[in-house]
């Protein structure tokens, strides 16, 4: 189950390297064109590769006249990772907000890596 939760940290970390260079071309979050958000024109599920464990999704907010200036995307486990949900956001906070049977919640804004709730 460790090695599962590695596609989420993997993928989680690879989005938002995504929303900083889409920040970076559009100066925010939010999709320019399809009323989007998290730069995905008409929706908020990001493209993501080699989807095995977990699905992925996105929010954007802090709406201003120059767009979105907040985001936060998740990784929702399926399967055997059921019920660990993983998220993070554009200041690269990292949090757990939910865990399988058997694994506590981390004290720390982080992403659980053992039973015990450490990260």
């Amino acid at each position: 189950l460790r090695s599962q939760l590695q596609e989420a940290y993997t993928n989680l970390s690879a989005l938002r390297v995504n929303m900083e260079q889409y920040y970076q071309d559009n100066r925010r979050y939010s999709s320019t064109t399809g009323g989007g958000t998290c730069g995905i024109p008409g929706g908020n599920v990001p493209t993501v590769q080699n989807l095995k464990y977990f699905t992925y999704s996105c929010a954007s907010a802090g709406n201003t006249a120059t767009g979105d200036q907040t985001f936060t995307v998740t990784a929702t486990g399926t399967g055997p990772t059921a019920n660990f949900v993983l998220d993070i956001n554009e200041s690269n906070v990292k949090t757990t907000q939910n865990t399988g049977s058997g694994w506590n919640l981390p004290a720390a804004n982080c992403w659980i890596t053992r039973k015990d709730g450490s990260c």
